[in-house]
């Protein structure tokens, strides 16, 4: 193996995947809406925020190294040698790819059907942590609970009760809120766990100024608005998201059955 002094290694590693696809590869970058991009050979490959994650395949990375190593395949000196024959053709102007953060724990709050506004609304009314973490840990126990993780980070997670089809808690890391992790979350639970169900949760009603697009989002998503209501003193509006006709669910069930 060619050797490649430690200094040109992490000069390589500097280069964001971002600032790499528009410099070398504008033809595969997908501009998928706000600061979030795609690739256009896997739609799933979302790129925000310094970081990428490739969900249907549940790897990630920060830079255009980990990127050339984990889905392009190239052997490491392979993808230190594209990168830094690049920047010496045409040197891009970008901004360094952050470094890792510190290991972060994702507590779950006491139970409250407003799950998008849970962690903000508890956090400035003094949260006991300790049933915090015993709530999560409840969750798991009963296989009521998804948690999506980046190496040793949790950044996403969700709980959510079989019997009422209600999402009790839903909290996206900030950095990584607009990668399509809640419809990750969503489509596990319509596809198998709460298959055929309604599915609701609550969350600011309209005009409040706290919230930061939960609402615009569960839009997306397909939610439709329901009652408004008072939780812990707080008002909010209930949204559910309608099962899919049962024929056609079945239908989309067998289909992936025969194909695999």
């Amino acid at each position: 193996m060619p050797y490649i002094p430690p200094e040109v290694v992490e000069k390589a590693r500097e280069m964001d995947l971002l600032t790499y696809l528009k410099s070398y590869e504008p033809q595969e970058l997908v501009h998928f809406g706000g600061n979030t991009y795609c690739t256009r050979e896997h739609d799933s490959l979302k790129i925000s925020n310094g970081k990428w994650c490739w969900f249907s395949r549940g790897i990630g990375g920060y830079s255009a190294l980990d990127y050339l190593i984990k889905v392009k395949e190239m052997p490491f000196t392979q993808a230190v040698e594209t990168i830094m024959g690049n920047i010496a053709v045409s040197p891009p102007a970008y901004t360094p790819a952050p470094s890792k953060p510190k290991e972060k724990v994702l507590l779950l709050p006491k139970v409250n059907r407003c799950a998008t506004h849970a962690v903000e609304y508890l956090h400035g009314r003094g949260i006991d942590y300790a049933e915090y973490t015993r709530n999560l840990r409840q969750y798991i126990a009963d296989k009521k609970a998804l948690i999506l993780r980046d190496e040793d980070m949790a950044i996403g997670a969700m709980a959510f009760s079989p019997d009422t089809g209600s999402i009790d808690f839903l909290a996206i890391h900030p950095q990584y809120r607009n990668l399509g992790i809640t419809k990750l979350f969503l489509d596990k639970l319509a596809d198998g766990l709460l298959y055929g169900k309604e599915i609701s949760l609550t969350t600011y009603r309209a005009g409040d100024k706290a919230d930061t697009g939960y609402r615009e989002e569960y839009y997306r998503l397909g939610f439709a608005e329901r009652e408004l209501l008072v939780e812990y003193g707080y008002p909010t509006q209930r949204f559910v998201l309608l099962p899919k006709n049962k024929e056609e669910a079945d239908n989309d069930r067998n289909t992936s059955e025969s194909v695999i």
